[in-house]
């Protein structure tokens, strides 16, 4: 699923995915959190962002859905200058 997402954004966030160290279509919990950190968001932000992407089993990690969705809350987030966490 792409999640409304326009074809240069999926362009960019397959490019993160290949680059992510993903193995087995997942990405673990550590690495995705050293991505989400690189993001400069607040702890409090990069929680809200993993609970409401990391959704389906197996619980810790990503699927590549999920990772789009982290990505996509990430960019908004940001885009709202940290609001994303009061909108959500």
């Amino acid at each position: 699923t792409t999640f409304g997402l326009s074809a240069g954004a999926v362009e960019v966030y397959e490019k993160l995915w290949g680059e992510s160290g993903q193995a087995d279509g997942f990405l673990a919990g550590g690495a995705a959190l050293k991505f989400l950190v690189t993001s400069g968001l607040s702890q409090a932000d990069l929680k809200t962002i993993w609970g409401l992407s990391d959704t389906v089993a197996p619980k810790g990690k990503l699927s590549k859905d999920e990772f789009f969705r982290a990505a996509k809350l990430v960019a908004l987030d940001i885009h709202n200058s940290g609001k994303l966490t009061m909108a959500v």
